[in-house]
């Protein structure tokens, strides 16, 4: 008798207690974007991962904006049975939310769920600063020495022929200056005049006597 109440009361304390049941959902996993980003570079889709495989006649991704007009809208991806796809247009800086539903090929049970990311406006570059040019050098003029004496001969021919030759080359410094043009920068290789003080201190110095030297 005690060991069939013994068992009457198990039997009872077992079908108080709940049945313990497993629901299957295919859950967010992953994405790219994913919840809560802010970034300036979007990628040509985005790729949401889910923790079941999907059915792709009742799997659904969509993107809205602020305003809550649907901007994209994707799906399943046909080669991955747990990815799906959705292709993003060029969005403006804002804020966009995800909406994703679900359907699991393993236990079919259906899911859905959202998120947000932000959009950034990209950062402005800084334009690179000129480069000074730099001036080509001066190209020397070939002059005759004048110190240089020929040697005597008694060949007139090579008398002739030890004549110095005057450089056809023009002077640049004899060339008359090029008059400014109104308003427009001055140029950098161009030679510069000499300070007024500068011509003044010179011609000071060569105003100067010279002191005899003290015998």
């Amino acid at each position: 008798m005690r060991r069939i109440a013994l068992a009457l009361l198990s039997a009872c304390l077992l079908a108080s207690e709940p049945v313990a049941t497993t629901l299957g959902h295919a859950e967010l996993r992953s994405a790219e974007p994913g919840p809560g980003d802010a970034t300036s570079e979007l990628p040509d889709a985005l790729i949401a991962r889910f923790t079941q495989d999907l059915r792709k006649d009742r799997t659904s991704i969509e993107l809205r904006d602020e305003n809550g007009d649907r901007v994209a809208r994707g799906g399943k991806d046909p080669d991955r049975a747990r990815v799906q796809v959705l292709p993003l247009p060029e969005l403006q800086p804002g804020r966009y939310e995800v909406r994703w539903v679900t359907f699991s090929a393993e236990d079919d049970e259906i899911a859905r769920g959202k998120y947000d990311f932000t959009v950034k406006a990209p950062s402005a570059t800084r334009a690179p600063e000129p480069t000074e040019a730099a001036c080509p050098s001066p190209v020397p003029t070939l002059t005759s020495d004048a110190s240089v004496e020929p040697m005597p001969s008694d060949d007139p021919s090579a008398s002739a022929a030890a004549i110095p030759v005057a450089s056809m080359a023009p002077d640049a410094s004899l060339a008359p200056a090029a008059s400014p043009i109104p308003g427009a920068s001055p140029d950098p290789c161009a030679p510069q005049p000499p300070d007024e003080a500068d011509a003044e201190l010179a011609a000071d110095t060569d105003a100067a006597p010279e002191e005899s030297p003290v015998p």
